[in-house]
């Protein structure tokens, strides 16, 4: 099967999280190329590694170079059967040089960004592996201070043509929603309360998105809009909230994220620095030039 080819080299490794997700996964695939353009692919184990090149290939193209460390499960097995299958040529880096592999910079950054997006919101941190994969694409759609993007996104140049980031501006990570029920009835209500957990690409039209039941399911809908500024000062719509997340927290998600939850991995920390400041005092004067009689 014939699949689009990208003009670039990708880089890839496996990142890992300490809990295990709702739907199980414990690690991601992670690729990227010199533009950050970038794609993370959660994994329950990274013996797996190889079934995320079954989306990559058909969902973005075949690169022309695989760039991978030596690890077992990327360097033969299925991952690099597949990959000359599709006509991608495989390349390890040096051992012990973690800095030739772009993808390790790239997973710092997704890390730290899933991390200020779970502790903003509060969600549990079993939905790790749905806000790294909207986290992948946000950076895919963001400029970057790289000379080669010419102010433009990654997806754009990737693509050649202006990205359409519709799905990821409409709302943010875990924003409150209300979805329609098609199979309530009369007299409940048919807007059901729920949470936004990115966009689904693999089902319905392009705006089709996840949303978090209160019963801690997920499902895939693009009947969703976001709560009004009015609705969101209701007393009566901010219990229904309330009573939302003590179900979530006291259910199989368990509780909100915090920051020691990600105490033992220092790369999720976003750094933060002092302001610089010009020291106030007088301002040195040029001399007077010389008076010419």
């Amino acid at each position: 099967m014939r699949y689009r080819r990208l003009n670039t080299a990708l880089y890839t490794d496996t990142m890992f999280a300490s809990t295990t997700s709702r739907r199980g996964n414990t690690c991601a695939q992670i690729y990227v190329n010199d533009l950050e353009w970038c794609r993370a692919y959660p994994l329950k184990s990274k013996g797996d590694a190889h079934t995320s090149l079954d989306l990559l290939f058909p969902e973005e193209g075949v690169p022309n170079t695989m760039i991978s460390d030596d690890a077992p499960e990327l360097h033969a097995g299925e991952f690099r059967r597949k990959c000359r299958q599709a006509g991608c040529y495989c390349k390890e880096t040096e051992p012990y040089s973690p800095w030739s592999n772009r993808a390790e910079g790239t997973i710092r950054e997704l890390k730290r960004a899933t991390r200020r997006a779970m502790l903003k919101t509060q969600s549990p941190k079993r939905l790790w592996d749905y806000c790294i994969e909207l986290q992948a694409k946000i950076r895919s759609n963001t400029a970057h201070d790289i000379p080669t993007l010419g102010g433009q996104t990654p997806e754009t140049v990737m693509d050649g043509e202006t990205a359409d980031i519709s799905e990821l501006c409409e709302y943010d990570w875990f924003q409150w929603l209300y979805y329609r029920d098609t199979e309530s009835s009369f007299p409940e209500d048919s807007k059901v309360l729920v949470r936004y957990m990115g966009p689904a690409k693999s089902v319905g039209p392009k705006m089709c998105c996840h949303v978090l039941k209160s019963n801690g399911y997920v499902l895939q809908r693009s009947t969703v809009g976001p709560l009004i500024p009015a609705e969101m000062a209701n007393p009566d719509v901010q219990k229904a909230m309330s009573d939302f997340m003590t179900t979530i927290y006291n259910g199989p998600l368990g509780p909100s994220s915090t920051n020691t939850d990600f105490d033992s991995d220092p790369d999720s920390a976003t750094p933060s620095y002092q302001p610089s400041w010009d020291a106030i005092g007088a301002e040195p004067m040029m001399s007077e030039p010389d008076t010419l009689t």
